[in-house]
């Protein structure tokens, strides 16, 4: 069903037919009920913590042989808090939070290379919203905060995930402000 075909069937309905059918449609559905209680009670601050709970858990996600977060979930939970429109502040807040935590795996061993390339494409992704939306500034020092805090591993006297940042935030990086 499109969305004119929706707003022409909507249009028919009287007062009391789309409460009730919004009624059902907030005990059938999750996701309703979400956007529909944040609709009711607009409390962003309360709504940030939890997804940023969320997505640090899924960031710092471990199996027996080490880090495994799910990138797949980071995105769809992104995708659910992006849905409640909280504002592009919000999303830039909870998109640096998880890859500061992405980036903590990263400390003190070698990672996968499927999640370095994980981490690097959602290193992308959110330089690309941050400069989209003129937030790069604010939120810049914690990215490079994350990446000095990353030591050399001990097998290799480098560490990959550092190298990865060094090259992708290097643009960024004002050579007069160093």
């Amino acid at each position: 069903m499109s969305k004119l075909t929706l707003r022409k069937t909507l249009a028919d309905f009287d007062a009391p037919a789309l409460r009730q059918l919004i009624i059902d449609l907030y005990d059938k559905s999750k996701e309703a009920k979400e956007i529909l209680d944040f609709f009711a009670d607009p409390d962003i601050t309360a709504k940030t913590e939890q997804y940023r709970l969320l997505l640090t858990r899924e960031a710092l996600r471990t199996t027996r042989r080490g880090p495994h977060p799910r990138m797949q979930r980071i995105r769809a939970t992104l995708r659910r808090i992006r849905a409640l429109q909280p504002g592009d502040e919000t999303i830039a807040e909870l998109m640096v939070s998880t890859l500061t935590a992405l980036i903590s795996n990263g400390d003190t061993r070698k990672l996968p290379d499927t999640l370095y390339a994980s981490i690097e494409k959602f290193l992308l992704e959110t330089l690309d919203h941050l400069t989209a939306t003129r937030l790069l500034p604010e939120h810049l020092p914690r990215l490079l905060r994350a990446r000095s805090q990353l030591r050399p591993l001990r097998s290799t006297r480098s560490n990959p995930l550092a190298d990865l940042l060094d090259a992708r935030l290097s643009p960024y990086i004002d050579p007069a402000a160093t």
